[in-house]
């Protein structure tokens, strides 16, 4: 059986586990027997039957990721409208097994920092940093000292309250959901991008420079 198989095996077979039984599996061995493979594949692929949950979450932010940038007129977007688009394609990807996303949640004690998110967040995290970089080199999120390479924190805690409230969401299609996506990434932009307080800095600064009211430089 080629690596790949047998790990698709593995995801399936936990995602089928988990929503049938509403309950995650309590040891390795329990699993294996379930699905009907033996425990040497299975530590091959993965140390511990929590990586196979992290995986599936991080697997659907990949693929988010992925869809998102083969949209034929992503390459035009700005860095908001990007991130925009990630989200409804991550909705789209969470939505093919919602049932299992949602019992995620519910069988975890931390629902704004559950440990099955670590590795979808180390993903996001990259694809995040590629997107911070292009939008300071477009002057479309300001570059300011000591913060600039916080903004990080700001949309990864944006990240974990969008899945959190899509996972709750009993709205028509989802509906506030796509609200609260909109509503949080324009904030988050009103923090990151140039706004009144820059605006007001440079304009104070020019003066106190001697550059207003005609003095001399």
């Amino acid at each position: 059986m080629e690596s790949k198989t047998l790990k698709e095996k593995i995801i399936n077979g936990y995602i089928d586990f988990l929503v049938e039984k509403e309950s995650r599996p309590d040891s390795i061995y329990d699993f294996i027997k379930e699905i009907g493979i033996e425990e040497k594949p299975f530590t091959e692929e993965f140390g511990a039957l929590e990586e196979v949950e992290q995986e599936i979450w991080k697997s659907a932010i990949e693929k988010a990721i992925e869809g998102s940038n083969n949209e034929p007129e992503y390459s035009d977007y700005c860095i908001q409208e990007k991130i925009l688009s990630f989200y409804f394609t991550l909705f789209e990807v969470l939505k093919k097994n919602r049932s299992f996303y949602q019992l995620c949640y519910k069988l975890s004690h931390n629902h704004f920092l559950p440990s099955f998110l670590k590795k979808a967040k180390i993903a996001f995290r990259s694809y995040l940093n590629t997107l911070l970089k292009e939008g300071l080199n477009t002057g479309e999120i300001a570059e300011r000292k000591l913060v600039s390479d916080k903004y990080y924190k700001i949309f990864e805690w944006q990240m974990l309250l969008i899945v959190r409230h899509w996972i709750y969401d009993t709205s028509s299609s989802f509906e506030k959901s796509d609200e609260f996506v909109e509503k949080s990434v324009n904030l988050s932009f009103d923090v990151v991008g140039r706004n009144f307080l820059d605006s007001s800095f440079e304009f104070v600064k020019f003066l106190l420079e001697g550059k207003g009211f005609g003095c001399k430089s």
